[in-house]
């Protein structure tokens, strides 16, 4: 459940962004204007659905929160479709990363289940995108949570209820004994015994629960998969003051935001927009491209000290 909410935060923090069609610096204004408006209607009208769930489809932001699997797994592979026409369209299909292999340092297509060897890419034909591979660590981490987890689980299984000793001066074998011992069973099963007043059983003693090691083993590790994929974690940074906490980890989650923004926005111009103003308008290089606005975080302190500054100075405000 950790690792679900965490990928998804992590994914859908950035497909949520709004996007506009942006036009480069000192360029052409009449070709840069035809780019953008080229480029507006083909990412409003772009369609990303799965290869295996094809009842799943969606515009942009799907095909973001697509891309952004690569983040985990450390490819994301789409098949683009162009559609061409006055209005050039696209549908990028999203496909599993077992139908390829990565034996020369690109991506190859495994035209079948026995080959070992796959067909090149066309570069035209397919969008791969390549991130950081979070999930090596994650399952490292997720290994190492799952061993005292379960042995957790086991520990509450065997001393999570008393144990029962009945004690009794009537012999062994009477009917005063078979009476101890059914009526010791009716609590416990198990974990229960009968003994004589004279008789003397020493109880193996389980470790308190303020001491036991599972806990801590397993929120540390939980600590460390929140931290590789939303940034610094609260529970741990903030335990030196709870606003310098909570300023580090929100600098930490926007850090990554951005830089994921920026990823997806360079992705999508190098292998998709390139080829649209190429096959709509003849030019190698777009004068517009797709950029994606990450929230700006006010920064109180900073803005508090320059109004100081100004005041010190005379300056009006």
């Amino acid at each position: 459940p950790l690792v679900k909410t965490v990928v998804a935060k992590r994914k859908k923090s950035v497909a949520r962004l709004p996007w506009e069609i942006l036009t480069v610096e000192d360029a052409d204004e009449t070709k840069a204007k035809a780019h953008r408006e080229t480029l507006l209607r083909f990412w409003n009208t772009v369609r990303a659905t799965d290869a295996l769930t094809q009842d799943q489809s969606g515009g942009l932001s799907l095909l973001i929160r697509q891309m952004m699997d690569a983040q985990g797994k450390g490819f994301a592979v789409h098949e683009m479709v162009f559609k061409p026409g006055a209005n050039l369209s696209a549908e990028f299909r999203f496909a599993p990363l077992w139908w390829f292999e990565n034996l020369t340092g690109r991506l190859r297509y495994l035209d079948s289940d026995a080959a070992y060897e796959g067909q090149p890419l066309d570069p035209e034909g397919w969008l791969v995108s390549v991130g950081d591979g979070l999930m090596i660590p994650t399952v490292i981490a997720y290994t190492y949570k799952r061993f005292p987890l379960n042995d957790w689980l086991t520990y509450c299984e065997k001393f999570g209820m008393p144990g029962i000793i009945g004690s009794t001066d009537a012999p062994l074998g009477s009917e005063q004994w078979k009476a101890m011992e059914d009526a010791v069973s009716s609590f416990v099963v198990d974990w229960a015994a009968v003994k004589n007043l004279t008789d003397k059983i020493e109880l193996i003693q389980a470790g308190s629960g303020q001491n036991l090691p599972f806990l801590p083993l397993v929120e540390y590790m939980d600590r460390k998969i929140a931290s590789l994929w939303r940034g610094a974690d609260l529970s741990t940074i903030s335990q030196g003051g709870e606003s310098s906490g909570a300023s580090l980890q929100g600098d930490e989650t926007d850090m990554l935001l951005e830089d994921d923004a920026a990823w997806v926005q360079e992705t999508l111009h190098e292998r998709v927009s390139k080829l649209v103003i190429r096959y709509q308008h003849g030019d190698e290089e777009p004068l517009a491209y797709l950029a994606l606005a990450c929230p700006k975080r006010r920064q109180i302190d900073a803005d508090d000290k320059a109004i100081r500054l100004c005041m010190d100075a005379g300056i009006a405000l």
